[in-house]
Order: structure tokens, then sequence, then C-alpha cells
């Protein structure tokens, strides 16, 4: 194998592969992102820091190592991502369920969080 996540993902997959993947990480960075500077303060905002950050290490050790060689490290790293988008998601529905209560209608304000 090389000894770089993202070439072993190009040798693997192709270009479309690193496209996709390259992709996903965009997206997952820009929600990660704009949510932690819509929130203000509270322990969901560290913890979407957290999550953002451990995947962010691990593709900083991706560029000098295969770092995927294990499932078991290739599970943990999507589910960080898909942990961390979900929560995400939460943040996103809480605020718009704050958004409808500072509009002083109640009606509009019964937004389910799942």
């Amino acid at each position: 194998h090389s000894h770089n996540l993202f070439l072993e993902i190009a040798l693997q997959l192709g270009i479309v592969g690193i496209g996709v993947f390259v992709l996903i990480l965009f997206m997952f960075s820009q929600r990660c992102f704009s949510a932690m500077a819509l929130r203000e303060k509270g322990r969901s905002k560290t913890m979407i820091a957290a999550g953002f950050s451990g995947i962010l290490g691990a593709l900083v050790v991706g560029l000098t190592d295969y770092v995927w060689y294990n499932y078991r490290v290739f599970l943990i790293f999507w589910a960080v991502i898909a942990l961390t988008a979900s929560l995400v998601r939460i943040n996103e529905k809480e605020r718009a369920k704050e958004e409808a209560y500072s509009v002083n209608n109640a009606r509009s304000a019964d937004i389910d969080i799942y």
C-alpha cells in the first residue's frame, strides 16, 4: 500500500472516488463551520469542534501514512463523521425551534427533534 491516504483512495477508487471523498469532506467541514459559527455557546459546539478536529487529525496523519489499514479505524473514521453530522443537524433543528419561538408564534414552534 502507499503511505498516503489520498493516494491510496485514488489508486483504489479512481478519480471519481477521490473526487467524491473530497466532496464529502468539503461538505462535512462546511456544515461543521456553519454550525460552530451560528451556535453561541454550549456543549454541542465543543462536541462539533471535537469531532471535526478528530477527522482533521486523521486526515493530517493520512498525508504520511495509510490510516485505513485496519477496518476498525475505517469504521471509527466514518462513525465520527456520522455522529458529528447528526449533531450538526440536531443543532440546526434546535436553532429553527428557537427562531420560531422568537417570532412569538407558538404554533410554528412545534418542531420535533429526532
